[in-house]
């Protein structure tokens, strides 16, 4: 719910030339060390060069080289996800934002997703995708846990996990989904035993509560019960 979500709050530095014409205003310049906390996340580094302007028909303008890195406030053992860092650009035109961005895992250093988002200033309405993007777990080099403390279970995981998902918003809530493609996953449990050739689609149909859609099929090639000796 945004609404019951506290407010963000904003620290940083900027320099910046604003400008004022009969015609409106333009304020160029440069962002650095931002820092934006806002519930379960927190944007720090935040740095971007800016160019944007008001007129009668709305806001327009850009924001280049933007970056920023973004990580869960919460204590080691409550965290959703691990840091990441995010790089991109940003357009402004008639009121309405678009980004064109790329998220990577702070360490180790692994492209997670392409973004893609739009935000309407006047609506409060938007919407934001993350392409389909390969993730290859290699042992000792990496593995799920790098991305979330909740995947710490599985050891010693291979293979290949291609995520994607979306999430949109109005001023009344928010909405989010996701795909989880396994492609031939291999790990070891150890209460359980070696899973060989995990294989399917999981589609979430809320990423904030992670609950997925009913009906679906994983299949495994392979399962030893324990763990070898």
């Amino acid at each position: 719910d945004l609404a019951a979500a506290p407010a963000p709050t904003y620290s940083g530095s900027f320099t910046g030339l604003a400008e004022l014409t009969a015609e409106g205003w333009r304020l160029t310049g440069a962002l650095d060390g931002g820092v934006v906390k806002m519930g379960q996340a927190s944007f720090t580094g935040l740095k971007t060069k800016f160019d944007l302007g008001g007129k009668a028909g709305g806001l327009s303008g850009a924001l280049d080289q933007l970056e920023l890195a973004v990580s869960d406030p919460s204590p080691a053992d409550k965290r959703l996800f691990e840091p990441f860092k995010v790089a991109g650009a940003a357009k402004l035109a008639n009121d309405v934002a678009t980004l064109d961005a790329t998220a990577t895992l702070a360490k180790p250093t692994v492209q997670l997703t392409a973004i893609s988002g739009r935000h309407d200033l006047k609506s409060g309405a938007g919407s934001v995708t993350f392409a389909p993007t390969p993730l290859i777990f290699e042992p000792r080099s990496f593995q799920p846990s790098a991305l979330s403390p909740l995947l710490r279970g599985p050891a010693n995981v291979t293979g290949r996990v291609d995520l994607s998902g979306g999430a949109s918003w109005t001023k009344d809530g928010l909405k989010s989904n996701g795909t989880i493609d396994l492609k031939k996953l291999g790990f070891a449990i150890a209460s359980a035993g070696v899973f060989e050739g995990v294989s399917g689609k999981v589609d979430i149909n809320d990423l904030a509560k992670l609950t997925s859609a009913s009906g679906q099929t994983i299949t495994i090639d392979k399962v030893t019960l324990g763990l070898p000796i």
